[in-house]
């Protein structure tokens, strides 16, 4: 982006040289086709700068539509085909400036319009305390040093250390909601054959998934990458794999399928990797 700033200058700097040659010099009509060249290579330059899908790149074409205008009439007024008479040598004068004018004028709007805000990012929650099943548990969550009415500077100078904490409470509950609470009651359901308790498994499966998939986006919205916050993101996609796991595998409980021992080798599978991933996040959020 610096490069194609640097070269959009550059060019632009050239067709301004250019066009002063042009305006004091003799062969006018070469400098001033040189000049409107660098200038169109300079508009290009600009275009990979601005955000063309932007509504700004229209205002912007037509600032430049309008500067090309003026400099075609400077052009007629070289020329001599165009003539104002006593005034113009003045127009001469002034034509130039005026397009340089409506082009850098379309620049300024491009650089000074309103640009989508960088919002403060907003600090990851913690799970609930009370899992899907009713019963209480405590998530070790500090609701004493919550920050969510601290000031912006201060909330964005804790955020490091309020992920990661949060991170450590909200994985440990998840965890703890899947290994001993949920796959505990499915398989109780399996023993008992209770396909009205299993089939509410899958509500409980459900928002755990969504619990697990707001984690992961906020962990790519919310914290610059590193060891921690990846430790933290590699858990939650691989809870929401393990879930979609656990779902198939009900699924085909309530379905009767024969090929049940391939979806229960998947679904421990995927739990292994759960654990292993699971050890590492925690493992690597409290070094």
């Amino acid at each position: 982006m610096w490069s194609f700033g640097l070269l959009f200058l550059a060019s632009l700097i050239v067709s301004i040289v250019f066009f002063v040659l042009a305006i004091k010099k003799n062969d006018r009509s070469k400098k001033l086709m040189k000049g409107i060249t660098f200038l169109a290579i300079s508009y290009t330059l600009w275009l990979f700068v601005a955000d063309i899908s932007d509504s700004n790149f229209f205002i912007i074409f037509s600032f430049w539509i309008i500067a090309m205008a003026l400099i075609y009439i400077f052009l007629l007024l070289l020329s001599g085909k165009m003539n104002f008479k006593k005034y113009q040598h003045i127009s001469k004068l002034a034509v130039i400036p005026l397009s340089f004018l409506f082009f850098l004028g379309g620049v300024f709007i491009a650089t000074n319009t309103d640009a989508p805000k960088k919002e403060t990012p907003k600090k990851q929650e913690a799970s609930s305390n009370t899992n899907y099943y009713g019963e209480n548990k405590d998530t070790n969550y500090d609701d004493v040093n919550d920050t969510s009415s601290a000031s912006d500077e201060d909330f964005e100078k804790s955020l490091p250390t309020l992920n990661k904490k949060n991170n450590i409470n909200a994985i440990e509950d998840m965890q703890n909601s899947i290994r001993n609470t949920l796959i505990p009651s499915i398989n109780n359901d399996i023993k008992n054959d209770d396909s009205s308790n299993l089939k509410q498994e899958l509500t409980v499966i459900s928002n755990l998934s969504d619990e697990s998939s707001e984690h992961s986006s906020s962990m790519l919205s919310d914290v610059k990458s590193d060891k921690y916050s990846d430790a933290a993101y590699d858990y939650w996609k691989e809870a929401i794999t393990t879930l979609a796991s656990i779902e198939d595998y009900v699924n085909e409980q309530l379905d009767g399928a024969k090929d049940i021992d391939y979806y229960y080798n998947q679904f421990e599978i995927a739990l292994e990797s759960l654990d292993d991933s699971y050890t590492n996040a925690i493992k690597t959020l409290t070094n």
